[in-house]
């Protein structure tokens, strides 16, 4: 059986080379779960401490080695990421322990190598951490250029404060299934509390593992601004939804629970292979109102104009606004979310043909990029009639203490 460590090497590197995302390999490893609890939770901590610092280890490494990273071959590479991690970040392990575990983990020529690098590591500690004042702001937050560049152009004044939210542990928040429970029962079943604002919402602080295992039966897992973002949108019993890109489900759940699973809920999704994935989730949950269907919602549907009471499109997006959670996304470059802005205005352009008269809909993304999110909605405003803004928020990490998202909430006039 593989150690915590040579299991966090090889995740790392399906992360960093292989374009693998972290909370799935951490969910799934098959490996991880024939480990004890202890080792697990080592595991979970080598892999999410070196992605979330990455840039930050890998400037570390060059200035402490006689070989670029760029230079080092896969192994090596991700061998000394893990050892640094622990040296520099992850204070309670013995730095005797980083060494020799890193070292017995390298092939026989690059023992001699990686013990030297990381016991130059040890005795430069101090330096390190002081030189990284010095740093780029890509290097001290471990933030790709392009992603530092938005947030710098986007908000001069709060860009540190926005760079440091993104190491902000936040908790984790359920929506409660209201159809065979109540918010004080999953509480008490959680060790959580009740959200302060948001009726039928816990947010939990332990027991996160087993909390996220049991979802499922009497609630799921849902960020505080989504369930926020339905609660805006108002379904009421009887009325028809039409969530333009479902997947993998919550916005729709929530929105059943707030109709009291009475009305109808058209899921869409363009991932046709997704969709049983939600079907399955609302039968366990209980819903029966809901019906999938695999659309692409860029693509008017002749069949929907005019039939929604209420349009759910929560689109595509960077996802900058949950780097917290899912640390592979602070190394995105710009090219990956440039043609963005045009595939979100298409589907709200489809979802405002869909709605009746007098019907509202919430435009959503998980990112605070305003090219894709008020000015999304301003140009829908400019290029399409009979439309109002009757309601527009940004959540931010270091304000809302949320990950980053953006709600607008439109009616047709």
């Amino acid at each position: 059986m593989r150690n915590a460590r040579a299991l966090a090497m090889s995740t790392v590197s399906r992360c960093t080379h292989d374009g693998a995302f972290s909370n799935i390999e951490l969910s799934n490893s098959i490996d991880a779960a024939q480990l004890s609890e202890a080792d697990k939770n080592l595991y979970a901590s080598l892999v999410y401490t070196t992605l979330e610092n990455l840039l930050t280890i890998d400037h570390f490494i060059d200035k402490v080695s006689n070989r670029k990273m760029a230079d080092t071959d896969e192994q090596i590479k991700n061998i000394l990421r893990i050892g640094t991690c622990q040296i520099m970040f992850m204070d309670k392990i013995p730095e005797s322990a980083a060494c020799d575990e890193s070292v017995k983990l390298a092939y026989k020529s690059a023992k001699p190598y990686v013990n030297g690098v990381l016991r130059n590591m040890c005795r430069m500690k101090d330096e390190l951490r002081k030189g990284l004042e010095k740093a780029s702001l890509s290097v001290r937050f471990s933030v790709s250029e392009d992603i530092c560049s938005l947030i710098k152009e986007q908000y001069p004044r709060d860009y540190i404060k926005i760079l440091e939210g993104f190491s902000y542990r936040l908790p984790l928040c359920l929506r409660v299934n209201t159809l065979r429970t109540n918010s004080e029962t999953v509480a008490a079943q959680t060790e959580g509390r009740l959200h302060a604002e948001i009726s039928d919402c816990v947010t939990v602080n332990k027991n996160v593992a087993a909390v996220a295992k049991a979802s499922g039966d009497d609630y799921f897992i849902q960020g505080v601004p989504s369930q926020f973002a339905i609660k805006l949108l108002g379904a009421k019993k009887g009325e028809t939804v039409i969530d333009m890109c479902s997947c993998p489900g919550g916005k729709s759940f929530s929105t059943a629970l707030e109709m009291e699973n009475e009305g109808r809920i058209i899921s869409a999704d363009i991932h046709k292979n997704k969709l049983h994935l939600v079907e399955a989730m609302a039968e366990k949950l209980g819903i029966t109102i809901i019906e999938t269907m695999c659309a692409d919602g860029r693509n008017e549907n002749e069949s929907l104009i005019g039939v929604a009471d209420r349009v759910i499109c929560d689109v595509p997006c960077s996802s900058l606004g949950v780097i917290n959670s899912k640390q592979e996304i602070r190394y995105k470059n710009k090219e990956s979310f440039e043609r963005l802005p045009e595939i979100q205005y298409e589907i709200l352009k489809n979802g405002g043909k869909y709605l009746k008269k007098g019907g509202s809909m919430i435009y959503s993304t998980c990112t605070f990029n305003k090219k894709e999110n008020g000015e999304v909605v301003g140009r829908f405003l400019r290029e399409n009639e009979g439309f109002k803004l009757t309601y527009e928020r940004q959540f931010m990490m270091h304000t809302d203490k949320t990950e980053g998202f953006y709600v607008a909430k439109l009616t047709r006039i």
